[in-house]
């Protein structure tokens, strides 16, 4: 609840006018004490995609942005992105600079110019949390949920299904912040099981994607350097199963599988 409140407060600070959704994904204590917003209580858990599409339907703004319960934003955060994309309203995504906050320390995250052509350049996109996102275009384009649910997600599923339907745009005079802390889920599953789901959620979804062939192209490279690193490291505990999908993914089997 404190973490909430702070996020919350934080997003008040923003020089703009906007409508803020809360999303009670059936929490144990439930949300209160936001008067003038939005909460929307789960009956039952959902999980963070489910959840992101609801906010996704209910929203009635132009634009879009998703913020987790536990990331306090900065003050020169959404107005700037706002005034990008009012600007040059024909892109996707509007994305600010990312630093990342562990306790008091700050660091910018670094990246890879995007490119929808390039994995690496999706890979090593900015963090999801904290974008902006144009509504009018996804709905345009018949886009009825905004993530979909799968075993483990990640920022970069999202931006591979989004490169489907539109451009993105780095906005260089905004920036958000993305907290790291212990509690997060991500920290708690054992490597093994994130390099499998990964890996499997990786060729589901860039098996139909329109440039899927220079993306397998690079991603066969890419893995097969990771899978070089995880055979002679003994630090990164894996099994054969891991092995044997980092194989098939360098094949580029997965992509064609139905």
């Amino acid at each position: 609840p404190v973490l909430l409140r702070d996020t919350v407060s934080s997003i008040s600070n923003q020089k703009i006018d906007y409508e803020l959704i809360i999303v009670d994904d059936c929490s144990a204590i439930p949300v209160t004490g936001f008067k003038g917003h939005k909460v929307i209580r789960n009956e039952s858990r959902l999980g963070e995609a489910n959840s992101i599409n609801i906010i996704y339907r209910e929203c009635n703004t132009k634009y879009l942005t998703i913020v987790s319960d536990d990331d306090p934003q900065p003050s020169n955060w959404l107005a700037p992105l706002l005034q990008f994309a009012e600007q040059n309203p024909h892109f996707l995504v509007y994305f600010p600079r990312t630093h990342v906050r562990v306790d008091n320390e700050e660091y910018p995250l670094s990246t890879m110019p995007y490119s929808k052509r390039r994995l690496l350049g999706l890979l090593q996109m900015h963090m999801f949390a904290g974008c902006l996102l144009n509504v009018d275009l996804l709905r345009s384009k018949g886009v009825s949920e905004l993530r979909k649910s799968v075993e483990y997600p990640s920022d970069f599923l999202q931006w591979l299904e989004l490169a489907y339907i539109g451009s993105f745009v780095f906005v260089p005079t905004s920036t958000a912040f993305w907290w790291k802390r212990n509690h997060q889920m991500s920290n708690t599953i054992p490597r093994d099981i994130k390099y499998r789901l990964f890996l499997i959620n990786v060729g589901q979804f860039v098996k139909n994607h329109p440039y899927r062939f220079q993306l397998i192209r690079e991603g066969i490279t890419f893995f097969r350097a990771l899978r070089h690193i995880v055979e002679i490291n003994p630090k990164y505990k894996t099994n054969q199963s891991t092995l044997t999908l980092m194989n098939r993914f360098c094949e580029a089997r997965l992509f064609f599988e139905r």
